[in-house]
């Protein structure tokens, strides 16, 4: 249950608390600043489970269900086609989110965060890493968000360039999740839908530039 707040008329208030869990320090980065950016305006709660995969997030949430209200989840699809038994624990982590509490959600992307990100860009990018100024890697950059938005990224640009009927889980609204297997390596991402999730849906109040 949320706890209740007392706002400045006395009147008692919900204090939902949202968890934000992510696969690793990248999309902890990013995804802190862009939520940010967009204005939102409640307190940011976001861990990363170090990159351990969908039963990791299936542990975290059977440890801490009673400290969450709702949870959203943010990973990478391509595990669930490129490991043995991956997709049957992400069928068993959605599963989950959907019984503790069906406003929970998650969203993937295929193949991974990378390919969200270089699809924010409003030109072709063929290495993120090197496009962005980095000697290596971009994995686990602290500042890959602000380097995103000095080369014109932007989230509505990527929203623009995924389809909705290549999505292999679709949940909008206060409903069980749709699935459609076949699209479990078509390059997707539900995140374009991931702010009025939260705007709609969760009745987070976001406070538009």
């Amino acid at each position: 249950m949320a706890k209740k707040r007392i706002d400045k008329r006395g009147t008692r208030e919900p204090l939902i608390r949202i968890k934000f869990l992510v696969e690793g320090a990248t999309e902890k980065f990013y995804f802190k600043e862009l939520l940010k950016d967009e204005g939102y305006s409640l307190h940011l709660d976001i861990d990363n489970i170090n990159g351990g995969g969908y039963f990791a997030f299936t542990r975290e949430l059977n440890k801490n269900k009673s400290l969450y209200d709702i949870v959203i989840i943010i990973a990478d699809l391509d595990r669930a086609s490129a490991h043995t038994g991956e997709k049957e624990k992400l069928f068993d982590l959605i599963t989950l989110l959907e019984k503790l509490n069906i406003k929970n959600n998650i969203f993937l992307t295929y193949k991974n965060i990378e390919t969200w990100q270089i699809a924010t860009l409003p030109y072709k990018v063929n290495d993120l890493a090197s496009e962005l100024g980095y000697s290596g890697k971009s994995k686990g950059k602290e500042d890959i968000y602000q380097r995103l938005v000095v080369k014109g990224a932007i989230y509505t640009i990527a929203k623009k360039k995924f389809k909705e009927n290549n999505l292999y889980y679709l949940k909008k609204g206060l409903n069980k999740g749709i699935f459609k297997e076949e699209n479990i390596m078509k390059v997707q991402s539900n995140l374009t839908y991931l702010l009025e999730y939260l705007k709609d849906v969760l009745n987070i109040e976001f406070n538009i530039k």
